[in-house]
């Protein structure tokens, strides 16, 4: 998703360009594609943000580095115009584009990200593919959820926040407090939480749980 994201999309995409390989070379663009939702609230004024994935794709062209991105504009009417909506939109698009496409023959994975990044790990996209190839028994897999811990301990609210937020999770996931352990279990925390970023899950699991779930 990408709301009002045109002052830094073209960094998060360039930090997708620079992905690698295990071996720290550039990673083949045909293991990956970038689908992104520029979305607002119906009658909202659109910013920058498609001129700039389209300045970054004619700029990337012109340095021979053609990944795939692709993109839809929308606007969604009240109570629609959240976050949830537009990770469940762009994701259900994802996997009609893999149901349609006759030359795929691996697994999909689909990686849940935001556009307001400011660094990404240049192997995320193969360790989400190392990961999942190798522990098929996997749904799920997380990455570290903290992108800038430097920016945020310089105000302490914040970062104490967070932390607590991590304890918490840590807390609520134990096995005692899950489904099987527990007849009043919350779905919500009594889990391994699949957030919306730097969470990456297989197609298969998306579509048994009946697609994305706000909660």
């Amino acid at each position: 998703p990408a709301w009002m994201e045109g002052k830094n999309i073209y960094n998060t995409l360039q930090l997708y360009l620079n992905q690698t390989d295990n071996n720290g070379q550039p990673l083949n663009p045909d293991l990956y594609e970038i689908n992104i939702i520029v979305n607002r609230k119906t009658g909202d004024t659109a910013d920058n943000s498609v001129p700039e994935i389209e300045r970054f794709k004619v700029d990337s062209a012109r340095q021979g580095k053609n990944i795939n991105i692709n993109y839809v504009n929308v606007e969604f009417p009240p109570p629609f115009n959240n976050v949830g909506n537009a990770r469940r939109v762009i994701t259900n698009l994802t996997l009609m584009r893999s149901l349609q496409r006759p030359t795929q023959t691996e697994a999909l994975y689909i990686e849940s990200e935001d556009a307001d990044l400011l660094n990404v790990d240049p192997k995320t996209v193969i360790n989400i593919i190392n990961q999942l190839d190798q522990h098929p028994e996997l749904d799920a897999i997380r990455g570290i959820q903290d992108r800038m811990p430097e920016i945020m301990m310089q105000n302490d609210f914040l970062f104490l926040y967070r932390r607590m937020q991590d304890f918490k999770e840590l807390l609520l996931r134990r096995k005692a407090y899950r489904p099987e352990n527990n007849p009043a279990a919350n779905f919500n925390y009594n889990r391994v939480i699949t957030g919306g970023w730097n969470t990456a899950y297989t197609a298969e699991a998306y579509t048994l749980t009946d697609g994305y779930n706000p909660y």
